[in-house]
C-alpha cells in the first residue's frame, strides 16, 4: 500500500521535496529497526545498545559540528568581538546522524 502511494506521488512530482527525503530516510531506518527487533532471541540490553548506536552521532559527527562552530565563531568574531555560540539539540543530546542539522544560538553581544 505504501509503495503504491509513493509511486502515485512520484508520478505527480518527480522532484523529491525535503519532506520526501526525510520520509525516505525515516522509512529506511524504520525498516532496519523492524528487521533487527524481529529477532526475538536477542537480549533486551543488546537490542537497546543496537538502537542507541543507530540514533546516536559518533565522535566524527560531533567533531565535524564542533569544527563548524569554531569556524563560525572565528568569522563572526571580526564583526562581533564578544560573540558567543550556544549549541543545542542534537549536538548536546548526541541523538542524530551525519545528516542531522546543527542547532546553534548565536549571541552577538554588542559591537
Amino acid at each position: 500500500m505504501a509503495n503504491q502511494w509513493k509511486a502515485k506521488k512520484a508520478a505527480r512530482n518527480p522532484y523529491p521535496t525535503d519532506a520526501d527525503v526525510a520520509q525516505e530516510r525515516f522509512d529506511r531506518r524504520h525498516e532496519k529497526l523492524k528487521e533487527h527487533f524481529r529477532i526475538e532471541t536477542i537480549a533486551v540490553d543488546k537490542q537497546m545498545a543496537h538502537f542507541i548506536s543507530m540514533v546516536t552521532m559518533d565522535n566524527d559527527d560531533i567533531r565535524s559540528r564542533q569544527k563548524v562552530m569554531n569556524d563560525l565563531s572565528v568569522v563572526l568574531h571580526s564583526s562581533y568581538p564578544n560573540v558567543r555560540l550556544h549549541p543545542f539539540g542534537s549536538l548536546i543530546s548526541r541523538l542524530g546522524d551525519k545528516d542531522s542539522d546543527l542547532d546553534v544560538f548565536v549571541d552577538c553581544i554588542g559591537k
